[in-house]
């Protein structure tokens, strides 16, 4: 059976693990549908979508395209 990765959106035990808040566990996909499904957990995004140096860092907080400006929108 595929494993799915998790992220709880709270603690619980499944009567054989604790699952935290917060962290990544690899579960069977049945189980992954359950705790999905009760809203206990969300399925962990892709490994791309995690890092924010994929998508050129920090760029959202260094102004706009052209270099002009800044947080206060002084030139």
């Amino acid at each position: 059976m595929a494993k799915i990765k998790i992220i709880p959106t709270r603690s619980f035990f499944d009567g054989e693990q604790t699952f935290a808040t917060g962290k990544k566990y690899s579960v069977d996909e049945s189980a992954a549908a359950v705790y999905i499904r009760e809203g206990w957990a969300a399925e962990a995004p892709a490994k791309e979508a995690e890092s924010p140096v994929a998508d050129g860092g920090e760029a959202e907080d260094s102004g706009n395209a052209s270099g002009e400006g800044g947080e206060d929108g002084s030139v």
